[in-house]
């Protein structure tokens, strides 16, 4: 968590900013310290029309839902994972590597994370699809070992379409609790010459919530 690469060193940043609030989102999902919420999706929107029907074509069910980091930060985290589809087998149901895929979507907008949180899912899908037997290295899982069903959804349903905020609004929300952004340029000498950048960013624990998770 916390990596980003990016065109420039800003977009980097940002990305790696984005992915330390996603793990932190995730992380107080699993400890049930923040409220998940479904996000309903806009049927006027042809990105999200395109791959909720591509889910349904690759014989999936899949919920979105909100993990509430707009109330901490202003940023939109936004996890995908998979449900049971209604023509799956008992089997398949029981099959715990088919039920527990998932993917966690981060962005200024809860449309842009939903999107990005569905792209991810249904790339592993379609991958296992097309080559039932091969293992797929998707690199390091944000948050490793996770059981997205066990996420509890309590809040109620969310519009997809959001106000959208700024790196500039995350990071004043940020300090207003204490916390800041560290970031550090990770960029190999031969990327620049390519118009690519790579950073980590470190987000520093809630000073005002005792025990409040690290995202790294």
């Amino acid at each position: 968590a916390g990596s980003g690469a990016g065109g420039s060193a800003a977009e980097a940043a940002g990305q790696g900013l984005l992915s330390a609030l996603a793990h932190d989102a995730l992380v107080r999902a699993v400890r049930g310290t923040t409220p998940v919420s479904p996000v309903a999706a806009d049927g006027d929107d042809p990105e999200l029309v395109f791959l909720l029907k591509s889910a349904a074509n690759l014989d999936i069910a899949v919920e979105l839902l909100d993990l509430g980091e707009d109330g901490r930060t202003s940023a939109q985290v936004v996890l995908a994972r998979e449900a049971s589809s209604p023509s799956a087998s008992a089997h398949e149901v029981s099959d715990a590597s088919a039920q527990g895929r998932w993917a966690v979507g981060a962005g200024l907008s809860r449309r842009t994370a939903a999107a990005s949180a569905l792209r991810d899912l249904l790339g592993q899908v379609q991958l296992a699809a097309e080559d039932p037997g091969a293992v797929v290295d998707l690199g390091d899982p944000l948050l490793g070992d996770l059981a997205p069903a066990a996420i509890a959804v309590g809040g109620e349903s969310v519009p997809v379409k959001a106000a959208e905020t700024t790196f500039d609004a995350v990071l004043d929300r940020l300090r207003a609790t204490g916390r800041d952004a560290l970031y550090v340029d990770t960029t190999p000498a031969d990327l620049p010459a390519g118009s690519i950048a790579t950073a980590r960013v470190l987000v520093t624990v809630d000073s005002l919530v005792p025990g409040g998770p690290d995202a790294r």
